[in-house]
């Protein structure tokens, strides 16, 4: 792995994929976001992927820099169901690094509640959810084995 243009470079017996990387902080600057990090892909000469961060959405929508919820699977249900609905309400606006050959968009969102239960703590969550681009061959198992990696 290297971190060089576009943003990240993984090196793997199958070839190598650069990750695109931004974050978004308003809904109005998506189409902008995904075209300039389409563009940094592109410039790479690879198969690259745009990763969208929308965490801070994520802390605007629910009016804070923390959630309180029950449990952890709670947490985990609240930041699953908004980058679902983000995905779905923006799939135009995602779709569009397709345009630019993207292998893929993987959005991801983190938050952080306070947890009631089984005691009270706080807990960090982070989603992952991709779209892959179809076009390109075997772009679904490099966005699976990306967000696995990136877990770790």
């Amino acid at each position: 792995m290297a971190f060089q243009e576009p943003d990240i470079i993984i090196n793997s017996p199958e070839g190598r994929v650069g990750i695109a990387c931004k974050y978004l902080r308003s809904e109005k600057s998506l189409s902008h976001r995904i075209s300039e990090a389409s563009d940094q892909g592109k410039q790479a000469g690879e198969l690259y992927i745009v990763m969208l961060d929308i965490s801070e959405l994520f802390r605007a929508n629910i009016g804070a820099k923390a959630i309180q919820v029950d449990t952890r699977e709670e947490l985990a249900s609240e930041i699953d169901k908004f980058v679902s609905d983000f995905m779905k309400n923006h799939t135009n606006s995602i779709k569009r690094a397709f345009e630019k050959d993207a292998g893929g968009v993987i959005i991801s969102a983190r938050g952080i509640g306070l947890v009631n239960k089984p005691t009270v703590s706080w807990n960090w969550y982070t989603t992952y959810k991709q779209c892959p681009n179809l076009e390109i061959p075997y772009t679904g198992y490099a966005l699976l084995w990306l967000t696995e990696l990136i877990k770790q």
